[in-house]
């Protein structure tokens, strides 16, 4: 990065483990990718706004070693932490949430929700041993459930041993989150080699991407093939096959906000799953097979959804 590149302010500035400077092309951007589409009334909208998520997806994965369809935008840190949370398969033995004191206050309000669901929320020690992985031993006993570490503490600016952290958590069955918000952009972060089963950071600081644009990464490794259909569907709209075309992304996108409405009442529950049922059905009835003009084997030719509304 260049420092010309950002709007500063006078003198020095040491808020961006807070919130990083915001960039000179931002609103150039944000009206070429966005705004000017809109107020076209451009039929093509959605296939811009898509776009820009692909390319963020992309250059995020690039940047902390992570393929793009492993990466899902959140809204912030917690939105995805919650998904994680309510996600995580019945094992009975099973019942211990571990994080640390140190850990930024929102993880642990997100965590504390654990106690709704059996859970019992353990919280280690903070300060400088936690850069020591046998101060982490408590995460990897046979009772644990999941395991959240901070790469970089930002009240301590300790650095966790997160690869050995990871790796342990693996051997002993332990599912763990990795939150890298205070990590991407200020060190270096190889996703691929610490192999967490899921990561959690946020753009609004060292990658000075504003707020509304955190991640959640989430591994294709054997533990995560067990979690709940939510997560899974919480990572539709970004990984099925671009054959599928933009009236796939439309349905996804509709499926996704039909989704949230799960956690109001039981009626509304009920209701959002039939319709959710209904726009499926649809969806796959209109997959038509094309011949495919390399190997002239049939292939999906994406389904014609422009009848069905985005909501």
């Amino acid at each position: 990065m260049r420092a010309d590149a950002f709007e500063k302010p006078a003198g020095h500035y040491f808020l961006s483990h807070s919130i990083g400077l915001r960039p000179l092309s931002a609103d150039k951007a944000l009206e070429d990718h966005f705004t000017q589409v809109w107020r076209r009334a451009d039929s093509n909208a959605w296939d811009v706004w898509l776009a820009s998520i692909t390319r963020f997806r992309e250059r995020l994965g690039v940047l902390i070693d992570a393929r793009p369809d492993e990466i899902c935008p959140q809204t912030n840190i917690s939105s995805g932490l919650a998904k994680i949370l309510f996600a995580l398969p019945e094992r009975r033995r099973r019942r211990k949430i571990v994080l640390t004191e140190d850990d930024f206050p929102t993880i642990g309000f997100v965590l504390a929700q654990g106690r709704r669901l059996g859970y019992e929320i353990v919280f280690l020690p903070g300060g400088s041993r936690l850069a020591d992985i046998d101060a982490w031993t408590p995460a990897f006993q046979d009772d644990a459930q999941l395991v959240l570490a901070t790469h970089v503490f930002s009240n301590s600016s300790v650095l966790a041993p997160v690869a050995d952290i990871a790796r342990r958590a693996r051997e002993r069955g332990v599912f763990s989150v990795i939150d890298i918000a205070q990590s991407a952009g200020a060190v270096p972060v190889h996703l691929d080699a610490i192999q967490p089963d899921f990561a959690l950071g946020t753009s609004l600081k060292y990658l000075c991407g504003g707020p509304g644009a955190a991640f959640l990464s989430m591994s294709d490794g054997s533990a995560t093939k067990n979690l709940s259909k939510w997560t899974s569907g919480t990572f539709v709209m970004h990984t099925m096959p671009p054959a599928f075309g933009a009236g796939a992304r439309r349905l996804r996108l509709t499926l996704r906000l039909l989704q949230v409405s799960k956690s109001c009442s039981k009626p509304e529950s009920k209701r959002s799953r039939r319709i959710i049922s209904v726009f499926s059905r649809a969806f796959w009835s209109r997959c038509r097979p094309a011949q495919s003009s390399r190997t002239g084997k049939g292939v999906s030719a994406g389904p014609q959804l422009s009848s069905l509304p985005v909501m």
